[in-house]
C-alpha cells in the first residue's frame, strides 16, 4: 500500500503547520538582544519625524519600554522605505533573512503534503486554531525569533490546545526546527505536551523536505497510529482511574477515627511489634491498588492494548531505554523515602528486604563496581516481634549496568538493576553461599550514627521472598551419589570393498 493510500485509509487528509514563518509582523522578541537597538536609539533624532508619524506615543515611553514594545516594533516594520536602508537592516535584517528561509521551507513542505493528499493549514503564533480535531501537526520548536525558553513554551502551549480533550486519541505531531538545539529539547516538548513516542517525531527543517524524508517519516507514524492510540487510551483511562480511585479510597479511610487506629494497635500491632504508621502505609498501598483495579475503563483499555501486534516493533536497542530501566527499578524496590519510616518497634533499624551498603560510598559520586552489599533475609515477623538476636544477611556485589549486562529477568542470584544517587546504575550479583549473621548489638552499632553501613534500598516483598527462597533452596541442597554409566551390548556389521572389487 502506498503512503497516499495509507493516509486515505486512516483518514489523514488535513494538517496544521504551526510556524512563526507565517507571521507577517515581527515582535520585539524577534529582534533579539538589546544591542540591535543601540545605533537606532542613538541616531533617533535623524529620523524622528518618521518615528513620530508611525508611533505618536513614543515620547511618552522610555528606551527600555520602547525596545520591548511589540506595537513600537510593528509600527517601525510598517514604515519600511521611509527609513534608511542601513537603519532598517540593523533592526530587521536578521529577522527578514530568517523569514525568507522559513517561508521557502514552508512552501516546499506544503507542496509535498498536497502531493500526498494532505491539505495544510497555516498557523502562526496567534492564529486561532479552527480545526482542533486535525489528525496531523507540524510545529516549529521555537515560535519566535529569540529562540529562548519562552519561544519553546509558546510552541508547547499551541500543541496543548490541540491535544487537550484528545489524550486518548492524540494527533500525530512532527517537531521541527532549523536550530541545532532541537535534539536537546525534544524530550521536554514531548513530556509537557503529553505525547507518546509512537505519535511523535523530530526532524530538522532542512532534512524534512529533502529526498524522501517526509514520506518515510509519515509512513512510520501512520502505520503505528492505531496501536499508539490504544496505548494512549490506556494511559488516559489510567490517569482518570487514579483520580477516581483516590477519591473513593480517601472517602473510605476518612471514616476511620482515632479509636479505630487504637483498636488496630491494641489487637494486632502490639503483638506484631510494627509501628502504626508503617502498617498504615502498607495497608493504604494495597487498598488504593484495589480501587485502581476496579476502574472498568482502565481494564477495557488494557484489553485493547492486548490487540497490539508487538512482532511489528523491533527492540530499539539491546540495552533498553533508561525510562524502561527506571520502571523496572520501581517495580523491584520501594521508594528510598520509605526507609525513613521505621518498620519495627524492636529497636533493630532494619526490615526484611533492606539492602545495606557503606554509607560514604553509596552517597558519594564514585564508581561502586564490585562494592559489597547485603540484603536482610530474616523474616519480617522475627525482626518486628523480638528484634531477632541475630540478623541473617545474604551478600552480593554491585556490578556496573551496561548494554551487555542488561537482563529483564533475574537469574538464581541476580537483581537486574539498582539506581543509586547521582543516577549511577548497577545490577546486583547475589552470592547464595555468602550468608552472614549480625548480632542485634553489632547491627545497631554498624547502622548507628557512628557506623559505616546504611540501608539504601528496600526490595519489595515479592522480590525479597523470591531471593530468600532461592537462598533456602540452595542452602538445603545435599550431595548425592552419582549414577553409574549404563552399558548396552550392540552388534556391528562392517562391509568394505576389496582391491579386486568384492565385498
Amino acid at each position: 500500500m502506498t503512503l497516499p493510500e495509507l493516509l486515505e485509509t486512516r483518514g489523514i487528509d488535513r494538517a496544521l503547520i504551526i510556524d512563526d514563518g507565517y507571521d507577517t509582523v515581527p515582535t520585539a522578541a524577534d529582534l533579539g538582544e538589546a544591542g540591535v537597538w543601540e545605533n537606532f536609539i542613538s541616531d533617533l533624532s535623524l529620523h524622528e519625524e518618521v518615528v513620530v508619524d508611525a508611533f505618536p506615543t513614543y515620547k511618552d515611553m522610555n528606551t527600555d519600554q520602547l525596545v520591548q514594545s511589540d506595537n513600537f516594533v510593528a509600527a517601525l516594520w510598517r514604515v519600511k522605505g521611509r527609513l534608511p536602508d542601513s537603519v532598517w537592516d540593523d533592526l530587521f535584517g536578521n529577522y527578514e533573512r530568517g523569514q525568507e528561509s522559513d517561508v521557502a521551507f514552508l512552501a516546499t513542505l506544503e507542496e509535498q503534503l498536497r502531493a500526498l493528499g494532505i491539505e495544510p493549514t497555516q498557523v502562526g503564533r496567534a492564529t486561532a486554531i479552527a480545526d482542533p480535531t486535525v489528525p496531523l501537526v507540524f510545529v516549529d520548536l521555537f515560535l519566535g525569533g529569540a529562540q529562548n525558553h519562552e519561544a519553546i513554551q509558546h510552541s508547547i502551549e499551541r500543541v496543548r490546545e490541540i491535544v487537550e480533550g484528545r489524550q486518548a486519541s492524540p494527533p500525530l505531531v512532527v517537531l521541527m526546527s532549523r536550530s541545532d538545539r532541537l535534539d536537546m529539547n525534544k524530550d521536554r516538548f514531548r513530556s509537557e505536551t503529553k505525547l507518546l513516542g509512537a505519535m511523535f517525531r523530530v526532524s530538522p527543517k532542512k532534512a524534512l523536505v529533502e529526498d524522501d524524508m517526509l514520506v518515510r517519516l509519515l509512513t512510520r507514524l501512520v502505520q503505528h497510529r492505531d496501536d499508539g492510540h490504544r496505548v494512549a487510551a490506556l494511559l488516559k483511562a489510567w490517569e482518570d482511574g487514579l483520580d477516581k480511585a483516590t477519591q473513593s479510597f480517601m472517602d473510605k479511610v476518612r471514616k476511620l477515627d482515632l479509636p479505630d487506629y487504637a483498636q488496630v494497635k491494641d489487637l494486632l500491632l502490639a503483638f506484631e511489634g510494627q509501628p502504626l504508621g508503617s502498617y498504615l502505609i502498607d495497608v493504604f498501598d494495597r487498598a488504593l491498588q484495589f480501587e485502581i483495579e476496579g476502574h472498568v475503563p482502565t481494564i477495557d483499555a488494557a484489553r485493547e492494548v492486548n490487540k497490539v501486534d508487538l512482532s511489528r516493533y523491533l527492540a530499539r536497542n539491546i540495552a533498553g531505554t533508561p525510562d524502561l530501566q527506571e520502571l523496572v527499578h520501581q517495580t523491584i524496590y520501594h521508594h528510598p523515602e520509605r526507609l525513613v519510616l521505621p518498620a519495627t518497634e524492636s529497636g533493630v533499624p532494619l526490615s526484611f528486604g533492606d539492602v545495606i551498603g557503606e554509607y560514604a560510598a553509596i552517597e558519594g559520586g564514585g564508581d561502586l563496581s564490585d562494592a559489597k552489599v547485603y540484603s536482610v533475609m530474616t523474616p519480617a515477623c522475627d525482626l518486628a516481634r523480638s528484634g531477632a538476636d541475630n540478623v541473617l544477611l545474604i551478600g552480593g556485589e554491585l556490578k556496573r549496568l551496561t548494554w551487555s549486562e542488561w537482563r529483564y529477568a533475574g537469574g538464581p542470584g541476580r537483581t537486574p538493576i539498582a539506581i543509586l544517587p547521582n543516577d549511577r546504575r548497577y545490577w546486583i550479583a547475589w552470592n547464595l553461599k555468602d550468608l552472614q549473621t549480625w548480632s542485634s548489638t553489632d547491627t545497631k552499632a554498624k547502622l548507628g550514627p557512628d557506623g559505616d553501613w546504611r540501608p539504601f534500598l528496600r526490595l519489595r516483598d515479592e522480590v525479597a521472598l523470591k531471593l530468600q527462597q532461592r537462598m533456602l533452596a540452595d542452602l538445603g541442597r545435599v550431595g548425592q551419589i552419582a549414577h553409574m554409566p549404563a552399558a548396552f551390548p550392540i552388534a556391528v556389521e562392517l562391509h568394505c570393498v576389496t582391491s579386486v572389487g568384492t565385498w
